[in-house]
């Protein structure tokens, strides 16, 4: 092959590199869109919406607080157990730091009960211990501020990469809720270990109850709804 024709090849092939870059981004929408990310450590600018919508919203004394991610986020929580006194406080990609940052407004109006699920986002950056001092300093915001508050430590649910590709692991996963586990026993946190709840016999989140591996359908949320029913009507 003459250098003429390795120069043509080189050129071709840079050529189809770049331009599947360019269509990338595009696809994550756009260099202004991805410099906001950047700009912004990350968070999308659906996060910055939901969260001062949040942040206007009318706090009642003694609610009971539903807190967390996209799992906490994609439920109906206060229809599901017909009681008003229940807020939706999750917010699609939020972790451990987001809900550090949250607190405050939250725990303003001194929450009866809050339920938090936490920490699958933060797998993505952080390693167990780190998300774990993150927990640490969670729980003692809430019995520092709010101490009348029952706090209810949910546990991370499984992941099922073999739907979707996931960047994830379910070992990871329970390495952190046994950091949980034994983070509720040193407070005066309760555990709600509901992992073992969503396996299917290979260890991984069950296919049916899953679109993409990672959240829930409404058959997985009525799981975890009869979970906590006694729980949230106690």
């Amino acid at each position: 092959m003459n250098r003429r024709m390795l120069l043509f090849l080189s050129v071709l092939l840079n050529v189809i590199l770049i331009s599947g870059f360019v269509i990338l981004i595009q696809k994550l929408g756009g260099i202004k869109y991805l410099v906001y990310r950047f700009r912004h450590d990350g968070i999308t600018g659906v996060y910055e919406h939901r969260k001062n919508i949040l942040e206007k919203m009318p706090e009642t004394s003694g609610a009971i607080v539903f807190l967390g991610d996209s799992h906490t986020a994609y439920q109906e929580w206060a229809e599901v157990f017909q009681s008003p006194a229940i807020k939706n406080r999750g917010i699609a990609g939020d972790g451990t730091e987001g809900v550090l940052k949250r607190l405050p407004t939250i725990l303003e109006s001194r929450p009866s009960k809050i339920f938090l699920m936490i920490g699958v986002n933060d797998l993505l950056f952080l390693s167990p211990d780190q998300i774990l001092e993150n927990y640490r300093l969670i729980v003692e915001t809430i019995n520092k501020n709010s101490p009348q508050t029952k706090l209810y430590l949910q546990s991370i649910l499984p992941v099922n990469p073999n739907v979707r590709f996931l960047p994830l692991s379910n070992r990871d996963i329970e390495r952190l809720n046994l950091g949980i586990e034994a983070l509720a026993k040193k407070s005066k946190a309760e555990f709600v270990n509901l992992y073992p709840r969503f396996l299917d016999s290979s260890g991984l989140l069950k296919s049916e109850l899953t679109q993409d591996g990672i959240h829930l359908d409404q058959p997985g949320y009525e799981i975890w709804i009869a979970a906590i029913r006694n729980l949230v009507k106690s």
